[in-house]
């Protein structure tokens, strides 16, 4: 969703993470990309982070998602785009790729001699254990709704 948009706003980059707009606002203030009045930062016009645009501010996609992510803020997943087995590798430029059946990258990975491991690991995970059913994610990955108050300790243990 709004991969084609360099600049997203308030609202769009909320609907990312699944949270409100105004939570937004919140989690932009707690990376300090706002003040504690809410205003936005002036450094950050001269970064390319904002631009504003006929009274629009827009947010850089990329910079703005890897700021809230590296903050810790995790996007919720997309049930209906969890990989599938079996997996295979790919080669990509310098590195490799685990390939889903559907298609999808779900890891690149650099470095041949971990690659045919990693794939093997999934394919037994998968055909194996069932890996990638809801339930498993569901322990590991928790709704949208439920990672607003995640405890700090989650990342420790899953990440």
């Amino acid at each position: 969703m709004y991969e084609h948009f360099p600049y997203l706003t308030q609202k769009q980059l909320g609907e990312i993470f699944g949270v409100e707009n105004f939570e937004m606002g919140k989690m932009l203030q707690q990376i300090g990309f706002r003040d504690k009045h809410m205003k936005i930062r002036p450094e950050l016009r001269a970064n390319g982070i904002v631009q504003e645009e006929n009274g629009i501010t827009g947010w850089n996609r990329d910079k703005t998602i890897s700021a809230l992510e590296k903050a810790g803020f995790r996007r919720p997943i997309d049930r209906a785009t969890l990989p599938t087995g079996p997996f295979r590798i790919e080669s990509e430029g310098s590195g490799k790729c685990l390939v889903d059946s559907s298609g999808n990258v779900c890891m690149r990975i650099y470095g041949d001699e971990f690659a045919e491991k990693i794939a093997e690991v999934m394919r037994i995970a998968y055909d194996k254990y069932g890996l990638f059913c809801e339930e498993w994610w569901d322990r590991v990955c928790p709704r949208a709704e439920e990672t607003k108050m995640r405890p700090p300790e989650w990342q420790d243990k899953y990440e």
